[in-house]
């Protein structure tokens, strides 16, 4: 029983970890996006 244990923390380690990575890369994400974006505007502007 104690395999079985072990095993299904190392899932919810593994989901809380995604969970996580898919949180912090979110914003990420949205930020590369509007720097891009200003970045056409500035090119733009010129």
């Amino acid at each position: 029983m104690e395999g079985v244990v072990l095993q299904s923390n190392e899932l919810l380690i593994a989901l809380l970890m995604s969970i996580a990575v898919a949180v912090l890369g979110f914003p990420a994400i949205i930020l590369s996006i509007v720097l891009l974006k200003n970045r056409q505007k500035q090119n733009e502007d010129k």
